[in-house]
């Protein structure tokens, strides 16, 4: 009886996390996320360096503005800021998201 309803509780668990955690490839266009996390050791070391100059990095809000047309959808054209960063799908499912609230991706961020 008690073992059901853990295990009921961890399920409950389990989609809750699946569905507000997902990799950067797969967030919608025109959606604002939060990066909450960077697998730096699937990138090249250059690329992650490039990466973090351009403020993809942990706590950085981003919206993918267009995808690409070839096979694959690549580059992704991204949002961070006031930069637009184009990044390959590869690359893109090394980062993890968190959704932010539904807001229209054409309203200027609020100044802090």
């Amino acid at each position: 009886m008690v073992s059901q309803e853990i295990a009921g509780v961890a399920q409950r668990i389990l989609i809750a996390v699946r569905n507000t955690i997902m990799l950067l490839d797969q967030l919608p266009t025109g959606q604002r996320a939060e990066i909450a996390a960077i697998d730096w050791s699937v990138l090249p070391s250059d690329e992650g360096k490039r990466l973090r100059a351009l403020g993809v990095d942990e706590g950085a809000s981003v919206t993918i503005r267009h995808r690409g047309i070839f096979f694959g959808r690549d580059p992704i054209a991204l949002s961070i800021g006031r930069m637009t960063v184009a990044i390959r799908r590869v690359h893109a499912r090394a980062i993890t998201l968190r959704p932010l609230e539904a807001v229209p991706a054409d309203l200027p961020e609020a100044a802090e």
